[in-house]
């Protein structure tokens, strides 16, 4: 068999994902993301732009922020590709979530608890 491309990959991930097996789905976009880099593979920009704006999903579900804000920069970086916004989105919800994580972890303080 010949070498699966990143587009194979970026449609087992998605099946992977829809069925919750994030850490399959990570592993196939991740696949599809290194063939694109190793082959001279026919594979669209907005090909690779979707394994890393894919991949950066099943990292927020994990709570991987700081991977997940790593690909959405990746995705945003792929040339000749126009951005899509939700790729803008999920990159500001993971910075979001890593400015929190910065600067509430062990304060002690539930910035929810409006009971006086």
């Amino acid at each position: 068999g010949g070498e699966r491309s990143p587009q194979d990959w970026k449609e087992e991930g998605n099946k992977l994902k829809k069925a919750g097996l994030l850490t399959a789905a990570k592993m196939a976009y991740q696949n599809g993301i290194a063939a694109y880099n190793t082959n001279d593979s026919n594979a669209t920009p907005n090909c690779i732009q979707a394994l890393h704006s894919n991949l950066s999903l099943v990292f927020q579900k994990m709570n991987l922020w700081g991977e997940a804000e790593r690909h959405c920069t990746l995705a945003l970086d792929i040339e000749n590709c126009a951005p899509t916004p939700k790729i803008y989105f999920r990159r500001a919800v993971s910075r979001e979530h890593m400015f929190e994580e910065k600067y509430s972890v062990g304060d002690g303080h539930d910035d929810n608890n409006d009971d006086v």
